[in-house]
């Protein structure tokens, strides 16, 4: 996984505790990769737009995930306040709106106390059991 968080508000333990959840994440999923970007988002710019953009657009990480072939996931989240989340075409047929919508609550409550770093690890364990989830259903179905 990967961050971008330009404000430099994750320090120390906190931004290795990120770091770690990341690696195991990709480490459980290495199909994907979960990236996240904190940012103030310039007034004006609707943050599920501009996950869209970078998750289809501006990925760095695999030049080849495009398409079907893309499992990565990108959550924007706007210090002003709003995140978004975004999951690679590859993801459509095993993840749903509502476990996009549910792994954003799952940040919510942490992102509005700017407890940022507990908002993203939320989100990451979010994540992580609606991909088992959506393994097992798939595994069910075969």
């Amino acid at each position: 996984g990967s961050c971008g968080e330009p404000a430099n508000v994750l320090r120390g333990g906190r931004q290795r505790c990120v770091n770690g959840l990341l690696d195991l994440f990709g480490k459980n999923f290495p199909q994907s990769v979960f990236s996240f970007y904190l940012m103030e988002l310039p007034v004006g710019t609707v943050s599920n737009e501009y996950a869209f953009w970078l998750a289809n657009r501006a990925w760095v990480h695999n030049a080849t995930a495009i398409g079907q072939h893309n499992f990565d996931l990108v959550l924007v989240i706007d210090s002003a306040g709003g995140a978004a989340l975004t999951a690679g075409y590859g993801l459509e047929n095993y993840l749903t709106e509502e476990d996009l919508s549910a792994v954003l609550e799952a940040g919510r409550e942490a992102w509005t106390a700017r407890d940022w770093a507990g908002g993203i690890e939320r989100c990451i364990a979010e994540m992580t059991d609606c991909l088992r989830l959506a393994s097992q259903r798939a595994e069910a179905a075969s």
